[in-house]
């Protein structure tokens, strides 16, 4: 069973028994002792033997405890980790198999981080015969289900770096004192690795900006040294954070040095999504209505998770099915349509705007809001084998370099102010072509038609 989720399982349990306990309710803070001591034990068989002895010390301890609590009301302190023998050891997993080539899209992010990160360790007599700055820590920024910890995993796979994740619930605790030990003591862990990644995910909870909450600006406090302790001392110790609230980040957090480089993983556009079904897809039993193109213009401000939950969910009806049957039953269109009205984006376009306002992207418009803006001169054209086209259209706002693709093809334009025209470009055959306009980001789609001309029989 993953580990993370059997101490998700201890911290829920070992809260309730505190605030069982608290109320005076010793019957069920017995049982939810004996139950976070269960997940302890559990969450040390696949342990290193460090981190498995330390756990197994700490449930016997909670089982003592919970035989001992017999009265409703007691004195003697709770069990905690506030011990100096009870800090959190971290346990580091090897390079995760993920490559910068499993990862659909995000390529400028794929520079950056490749630029920052993985260039230095790879050429270092290059970046010192340049003089080109590195080191300091990264920070990946957007909505949910973008791929930042993938991004993460592909950096230490590049590098064969050993990955330690860390997430809000290693750190933090309510005793006074122990979220800066467990900070101590991941630091102490990876100072022993010869190569390492921290990967922090979720920093708005671990680095939330100081003045409101005295436990949090100590955490923070000792987090900051502990890092400036070792980015100078240690070139091969990588610091990735990942946050979807990059505006509650402390300022000093993103200062020179630490989390310097601020990258926004924003959501996939058409092209990119199309390429996520077709490889999720691939190999699959899939009916030829299955219309790859319709598929990435209806999931319009979709996450990759939102698209992997679509296509997963597609398969439970031909799977189910299959079960009373001898034959293969292929996926058909229909079952993505019903998911994709089912799974619906969970991304409001208002928290797009902000995150593109904190990246500085330059007059975004979103999908779905600026079809308006785009003023074609002619969707529908006759069809003609070998015949070449041209689209002519206007767009309201500015733009920088605009791009277009017609069922997934990259057509070139030229420009002048507001008026664009594409170079000549031909349609293998009759039917409804959906086009894309789009800049470094999106600004929006609509559907052309090539119609086969009727020939008209006419009688002597």
């Amino acid at each position: 069973m993953d580990d993370a989720f059997l101490m998700e399982k201890y911290d829920h349990y070992f809260r309730l028994a505190k605030k069982s306990e608290a109320e005076g309710d010793a019957e069920s803070a017995k049982r939810n002792y004996y139950l976070a001591a269960k997940e302890l034990l559990l969450a040390s068989k696949n342990a290193t033997p460090e981190l498995k002895k330390a756990r197994i010390s700490k449930a016997n301890r909670l089982n003592r405890y919970a035989d001992e609590l017999n009265a409703p009301r007691r004195k003697a302190p709770a069990p905690s980790a506030s011990n100096e023998e009870d800090a959190k050891p971290f346990q580091c997993v090897p390079a995760p198999d993920v490559s910068f080539d499993d990862i659909v899209g995000l390529e400028e992010a794929k520079r950056e981080i490749k630029v920052a990160m993985i260039y230095p360790l790879l050429y270092p007599e290059k970046y010192q015969l340049y003089r080109k700055a590195s080191g300091g820590g990264i920070l990946l920024y957007g909505p949910p289900g973008t791929g930042k910890t993938m991004l993460a995993k592909a950096v230490a796979h590049e590098v064969q770096a050993k990955f330690y994740l860390v997430r809000s619930s290693d750190i933090v605790s309510k005793w006074v004192g122990e979220s800066e030990k467990n900070i101590a003591a991941l630091f102490a862990s990876i100072g022993k690795e010869e190569r390492s990644i921290i990967f922090i995910d979720e920093m708005d909870t671990l680095f939330a900006s100081r003045g409101q909450d005295i436990h949090n600006d100590r955490r923070v406090n000792e987090f900051l040294q502990q890092i400036d302790g070792f980015t100078g001392k240690n070139p091969n110790l990588l610091l990735l954070g990942s946050t979807n609230k990059p505006w509650s980040i402390d300022n000093a957090a993103l200062r020179s040095g630490r989390f310097s480089t601020k990258i926004y993983i924003r959501l996939p556009n058409f092209l990119e999504r199309r390429a996520m079904f077709e490889r999720i897809l691939a190999g699959l039993p899939i009916d030829e209505d299955v219309d790859l193109d319709r598929l990435a213009s209806l999931t319009n401000n979709f996450s990759g998770a939102d698209i992997a939950l679509v296509c997963d969910k597609a398969k439970e009806r031909p799977l189910l099915a299959s079960f009373s049957s001898e034959v293969v039953i292929n996926v058909v269109m229909d079952d993505f349509l019903k998911e994709i009205h089912e799974v619906r984006q969970h991304i409001d376009l208002s928290d797009i705007r902000r995150y593109e306002k904190y990246a500085g992207v330059h007059s975004q418009e979103l999908e779905g809001d600026s079809l308006d803006e785009i003023a074609v001169q002619n969707k529908v054209f006759e069809y003609a084998d070998g015949r070449q086209y041209q689209l002519e259209f206007r767009l309201g706002g500015l733009h920088n370099q605009v791009y277009l693709s017609i069922a997934g093809r990259r057509v070139n334009m030229t420009k002048n102010a507001n008026h664009y025209v594409s170079e000549p470009f031909s349609l293998e055959k009759p039917g409804r072509y959906q086009v894309d306009v789009y800049d470094k980001t999106w600004i929006g789609s609509f559907l052309i038609q090539a119609k086969e001309t009727v020939q008209t029989e006419v009688n002597p």
